[in-house]
């Protein structure tokens, strides 16, 4: 059997998010007598959702035309109680603006008959998305923090902490002020790429830091495998940055410019390597 593949053109939207089902069912706030009528035309959803938060009755209507839907109306619209979902559209589009989801509410509001609530999905979905966004930058916030910490009590120099965490900062701010030009909307997958940024460039920072010390060994020798291992991490997240799946096109377009950005900005602040000591002249024989 091959995969439901819905088409957004043919109106077929499946709602498979677990967090929306369960704000739905928050928002709800069925009573223990109430019914719930689902009308589908295709997979049902709120069928189970409800069914396992243990509402007493579930009305499921498959592929229903308007004399099944009047019929099914009549039979579960009794003085026991009753819940329905019922969609509510814009008259130019199909999405309500944020104004018109206020007036809805107020109208509901002023209606005491029956016990009515909007159930603004794509509001509630932005409002669960922006909590994850605002804690994801927390956290990395916080760990930057750390990061600087653990440097200053490795190096225990200001001016080499600066050195190492300059290019880092850098790069992060460069590669989001680049996508923003570009109209790019930020994501937890960006915020993610620019993690990624900061745990590989530490690497190109550090080595530029420590090669500036007397006595590091083979210097040359370790710039030729950092930067072959550079170009191979620029050219494996370009790939994914041109991927039609928009998680790894997110994290590709954010981990590619970021690294190379790395690598130039550690170069370029990096402190000259001492210069070799003189040899001491040798006497006339």
């Amino acid at each position: 059997m091959s995969p439901i593949q819905p088409k957004k053109s043919l109106g077929q939207h499946f709602l498979v998010d677990d967090n929306i089902l369960d704000v739905i069912g928050r928002l709800a706030e069925l009573d223990p007598a109430d019914v719930v009528l689902e009308v589908v035309n295709g997979i049902a959803f709120f069928t189970p959702l409800w069914w396992w938060l243990g509402s007493p009755r579930v009305t499921l209507v498959h592929h229903v035309h308007q004399d099944h839907y009047v019929a099914e109306m009549g039979r579960v619209l009794r003085p026991g109680g009753w819940a329905a979902l019922l969609p509510v559209y814009a008259v130019a589009s199909a999405d309500l603006s944020a104004s018109a989801v206020a007036r809805v509410r107020a109208a509901l509001a002023r209606e005491t008959s029956v016990h009515a609530v909007l159930l603004d999905l794509q509001g509630e979905a932005n409002r669960l998305y922006s909590g994850y966004l605002s804690e994801a930058v927390q956290l990395a916030i916080t760990g930057f923090c750390a990061i600087v910490l653990l440097l200053s009590v490795a190096l225990r120099s200001f001016a080499r902490v600066t050195r190492v965490v300059a290019p880092l900062a850098l790069s992060v701010l460069a590669v989001a002020g680049l996508l923003v030009a570009l109209g790019e909307r930020l994501t937890i997958l960006h915020v993610v790429g620019m993690l990624l940024i900061v745990a590989v460039g530490s690497n190109y920072a550090l080595f530029f830091d420590r090669s500036a010390q007397p006595s590091q060994g083979s210097v040359p020798l370790t710039l030729a495998s950092l930067l072959i291992a550079n170009i191979a991490t620029v050219l494996t997240f370009s790939v994914l940055a041109c991927s039609r799946v928009t998680v790894l096109a997110d994290l590709g377009s954010t981990v590619a410019p970021g690294t190379l950005l790395a690598l130039l900005f550690s170069a370029l602040l990096a402190r000259p390597p001492p210069a070799p000591p003189a040899a001491a002249p040798t006497g006339a024989s």
